[in-house]
């Protein structure tokens, strides 16, 4: 007789630790804020995406200087904006190093919606922030990150034909977002 209790008090014990853990789940989802959610809510009309200057849209990594135009990245920034994306500067360079970059980019005939900031952004944050909102951030320093070219410097700089591939259909989905 014990031992029929003892089994149905496992058995309540462990139904209630799955409840439990149900019931965590539960309040989890409502604290994660999901991707559909903040795009309805934050960005009004183009997606912005930020972008790194050195070893992302030129290469090798040779801060001051600007060697050569990283293939396929103008092509592919211009494809977003087209889609309908804001494509926003992203870099540590600033002053004259800031107008060499942006004048740089100009003679792919590529124009940056923006520079060092999400103008749409102080709307819902204020100026003291800092930090510029995008969906995507794309850097040679970021982690996970497509790299080509490692064998050359060491650092390597970014794949814009992988970054393509990957993004652009996300890219479009997340568009659709915004048109509903």
């Amino acid at each position: 007789m014990l031992n029929f209790f003892g089994f149905f008090k496992r058995k309540i014990v462990y139904l209630y630790c799955i409840l439990q853990k149900k019931k965590q789940e539960v309040l989890n989802k409502k604290k994660i804020r999901y991707m559909q959610a903040e795009i309805k809510d934050l960005i009004k009309d183009k997606l912005p995406i930020s972008v790194d200057f050195d070893a992302t849209l030129c290469y090798p990594h040779a801060y001051p200087n600007i060697m050569y135009e990283n293939k396929h990245c103008f092509d592919v920034l211009k494809k977003w904006q087209d889609m309908g994306c804001m494509i926003i500067l992203n870099t540590m360079r600033g002053g004259i190093m800031l107008s060499e970059a942006v004048n740089w980019c100009k003679q792919f005939d590529f124009t940056f919606d923006a520079i060092g900031r999400n103008p749409t952004q102080d709307e819902w944050c204020g100026k003291d922030v800092y930090k510029v909102y995008s969906v995507l951030d794309i850097d040679d320093r970021n982690a996970g990150v497509f790299l080509k070219g490692e064998e050359v410097d060491g650092r390597g700089w970014v794949d814009w034909e992988k970054i393509d591939e990957v993004y652009t259909p996300k890219i479009a989905k997340w568009l659709k977002i915004i048109d509903e």
